[in-house]
């Protein structure tokens, strides 16, 4: 990268000085026993679990330093799911700072966000070293709240209440600094102007922070998740979602709703006052859900994270991948094993149902843009805590279809909103106490060709200091008891829970 700067500075004085420049150089971990990011299926193999368990800690430490590096702003994390049939290296994206941010709004909001961002990813000026030539175009990562303040009437938080005050619709930035590691091996990434490129005093101070981080010599011990427990207060009971459940049933006999997915939200605060160790939190979903998007948001002064298994949509060229992800039970309750919970899951008709509304509707709209497979009964996807029926959707386009064009047909599924989707829409405006904000909403990334991923945002969290709010949610179908969505929600709140270092109060362990 130095080499790489001594050209740019060159280069930077030939153009105006707002000329923004990509540059891009490889980066290599010195200690091939701690530089790895190599996670083995500690979710879904039972008799390795121990030995995966004790790999996935000492590869997440490994990257730990880079979650809070001195001198720093607070990095946007991302960590990519394993494949879920092999073994391959997680690839892991952290970026610091803003080169640029885009906040477009509206119910045209989808639209800004591509034309923006086209417009901003192409007049980057490329610059790489010889050995990066392979290096990864820049990308545009952010999210969007649940559904744009104009067309679905969605409410919008008070001025100063609530978890999403002060926070935009919808933020997507193009980080100054990136790193990018699959393995041992990746890619730095800078995106400067001309004028910061001519003078690299700043430049070079941030460099020399980041290769500190990547050699450990400025590795951060996070403290364990666990160090926080018994220093909480303010746990919400689960009676309001509750009584939820059951508007929604009346509705549903009344033949007003077919569908409709309800969030819970549970507020915590620390007595202690003591802020929420965000980057402890990272590092247990890291070890905990490899399977899973791990995400860590900066926004303002709040930090959004979570792990996600739900794949909303990927473009790759003209390959599209969509996850039907719907149809849930706790995978641990007592006196039932695991297997039985999930031969149960899989032959229960009233979550089969729930299950299928997903994936015709996925099915239906990605037909519109090409030839679209999907597998013919659900399968099971094995987390911690949680069963889901899980349904893989590939679609080849038949023409070029920016990701954008694909999120704004798909969002929201059944699988977060409902069916009828309008019907449902309103029944949550009205009923759920809260704005859901950036929860169940698409978060990911998209380059200048118009490809990237969007996963939707759940078991997830906001986090300001000492304070946090965790979602999680449920789908109501004829036949749904308000008894047992409540436990499924409790199983769901319980990754982002375990990461702050939340114990379960005795009234919410979950029973058969």
């Amino acid at each position: 990268m130095y080499r790489l700067l001594a050209s740019a500075n060159e280069a930077a004085r030939c153009v105006a000085g707002e000329t923004l420049f990509h540059l891009s150089a490889t980066c290599l971990m010195p200690d091939s026993d701690a530089g790895r990011l190599c996670f083995s299926h500690a979710e879904t193999d039972e008799t390795r679990e121990t030995h995966a368990a004790e790999n996935l800690a000492r590869d997440v430490d490994a990257y730990a330093g880079l979650f809070q590096v001195p001198g720093l702003p607070q990095p946007l994390v991302l960590m990519l799911p394993s494949q879920h049939t092999t073994h391959e290296d997680v690839e892991l994206r952290v970026g610091y700072g803003q080169a640029a941010c885009l906040r477009p709004s509206g119910s045209d909001r989808m639209a800004q966000l591509a034309e923006q961002g086209d417009s901003l990813l192409r007049r980057l000026v490329d610059l790489r070293t010889a050995d990066a030539a392979l290096a990864p175009p820049a990308c545009l990562y952010g999210g969007l709240q649940f559904l744009p303040s104009q067309g679905h009437s969605l409410p919008t938080a008070p001025s100063g209440e609530g978890p999403w005050a002060g926070l935009p619709e919808a933020q997507f930035v193009l980080p100054r600094w990136l790193v990018r590691l699959r393995g041992r091996r990746g890619f730095l990434q800078l995106v400067a102007t001309a004028r910061e490129l001519t003078a690299q005093a700043q430049i070079l101070d941030e460099l020399q922070a980041i290769e500190g981080a990547l050699q450990g010599a400025q590795l951060v011990r996070t403290r364990p998740a666990a160090a926080t427990q018994g220093a909480v207060a303010g746990l919400s009971d689960g009676q309001p979602f509750h009584d939820l459940v059951t508007q929604a049933l009346q509705q549903i006999a009344q033949g007003t709703l077919t569908k409709v997915v309800l969030a819970r939200m549970q507020w915590v605060q620390r007595s202690d006052g003591h802020a929420f160790d965000t980057a402890a939190a990272l590092c247990d979903l890291g070890r905990a859900y490899p399977s899973c998007l791990r995400f860590s948001m900066p926004m303002g002064t709040a930090t959004f994270l979570g792990a996600t298994p739900e794949l909303l949509v990927a473009r790759d060229g003209c390959l599209v991948r969509c996850d039907a992800l719907a149809g849930s039970r706790p995978s641990h309750v007592t006196g039932q094993s695991g297997k039985t919970a999930a031969q149960a899951l899989l032959h229960d008709e009233k979550e089969a149902r729930e299950h299928a509304y997903v994936v015709d509707a996925i099915r239906e709209r990605l037909q519109a843009y090409g030839t679209v497979a999907a597998a013919p009964t659900p399968t099971l996807r094995v987390l911690r805590n949680v069963l889901h029926l899980w349904t893989p959707i590939t679609a080849t386009l038949a023409r070029p279809v920016h990701v954008l064009s694909l999120l704004a047909d798909l969002h929201p599924t059944p699988a977060v909103c409902g069916v009828p989707q309008a019907a449902a829409a309103q029944f949550i405006a009205q009923c759920e106490a809260q704005p859901r904000g950036y929860y169940a909403a698409p978060i990911g990334w998209f380059d200048a060709s118009g490809d990237g991923a969007f996963y939707v945002a759940i078991r997830s969290g906001l986090v300001r200091d000492d304070r946090a709010w965790l979602f999680a949610g449920a789908g109501i179908v004829a036949g749904s008891d308000p008894d047992r969505e409540l436990r499924e929600t409790q199983a769901k709140l319980r990754p982002m829970r375990t990461a702050l270092g939340i114990a379960d109060l005795p009234h919410e362990r979950i029973s058969a």
